[in-house]
């Protein structure tokens, strides 16, 4: 997992030693850095990122389909990558492993989260380094990252003064950016068009959304839409995925007793809700009073 990179001396080493090719290929601590692995050559293996994916999830037991996201971030090669999923499913776990992979890949490569609140900033910088060793930055955000950190975690409304810096560390550094709740920008208000201005120079952008809509029905930016307007996620986890899962449970309305009156055209009628008819007859009384 993250941490302070290999040098470029244990890294000609080690590809020395392993007789393999580089390219595409992720430097990983054999005992994490998280949990005060060393940089040392001997703390160093060359893996796939498929491999890689395997390792991190028998370290955090991610769920399948934080696995399964993994797999699709990987194999995706554009730069915007939408992910829906339900709330409360694991985003931001599985963003953060998207995230370390991406930032083993290189050593210039960087990291900026944006998120909707500062307390949802500090979960992410939490979480970051708690599970993944990630150094997070927020707030005094320079470009040149001298002290050690591997990016920023930030807030939209952060992005009127910092859209400048964010620009400029995407364009000296290969960077992937995590929009958290990403439905909070519109390309018509200066949110969305400081994220354009920010990341438009991004290696790479996922989007994070449990509803990926607005209610004023605006376009958001750095997302896909179809011809027909709609978005087009990359990777989906939805409310059937989650109960097949048992992520979360079902939703059960039940009823206990009492009557209700109704008004027709004979005049008004009364019935009761009782436990004693057939589960038909109560489904129609429950539309009846919902009616």
């Amino acid at each position: 997992m993250v941490g302070v990179k290999f040098s470029e001396k244990t890294k000609n080493a080690v590809a020395a030693f392993q007789d393999t090719e580089t390219k595409d290929m992720h430097f990983d601590h054999v005992y994490p850095s998280s949990k005060g692995g060393s940089n040392a050559a001997s703390n160093c293996q060359i893996l796939t990122p498929e491999t890689n994916i395997r390792k991190s999830n028998n370290t955090l037991k991610l769920r399948s389909w934080q696995l399964e996201f993994l797999k699709s971030w990987n194999q995706f090669n554009d730069q915007r990558f939408l992910m829906v999923a339900i709330p409360a499913g694991g985003k931001t776990i599985a963003a953060l492993s998207a995230v370390n992979l991406f930032l083993n890949g290189g050593n210039d490569r960087k990291v900026i989260i944006v998120s909707p609140s500062i307390n949802v900033q500090h979960q992410w910088q939490v979480k970051a380094a708690q599970y993944f060793g990630i150094q997070l930055k927020s707030k005094e955000f320079r470009a040149d990252f001298k002290s050690g950190y591997h990016g920023v975690v930030a807030t939209y409304q952060g992005l009127d003064s910092n859209a400048a810096i964010f620009d400029h560390i995407c364009g000296r550094n290969e960077t992937m950016v995590v929009l958290d709740e990403v439905h909070h920008l519109s390309e018509r208000a200066s949110w969305g068009m400081n994220a354009q201005t920010a990341f438009g120079n991004a290696k790479k952008v996922l989007s994070l959304s449990g509803t990926p809509v607005r209610t004023d029905n605006t376009p958001i930016p750095l997302i896909e839409y179809s011809d027909a307007g709609f978005y087009v996620p990359s990777f989906s986890y939805g409310y059937n995925d989650a109960l097949r899962d048992s992520v979360i449970r079902n939703l059960v309305f039940n009823y206990a007793g009492g009557d209700y009156t109704t008004a027709t055209s004979r005049g008004e009628e009364t019935k009761e809700l009782s436990c004693d008819v057939s589960d038909d007859e109560a489904a129609k009384r429950l539309r009846s009073t919902l009616n």
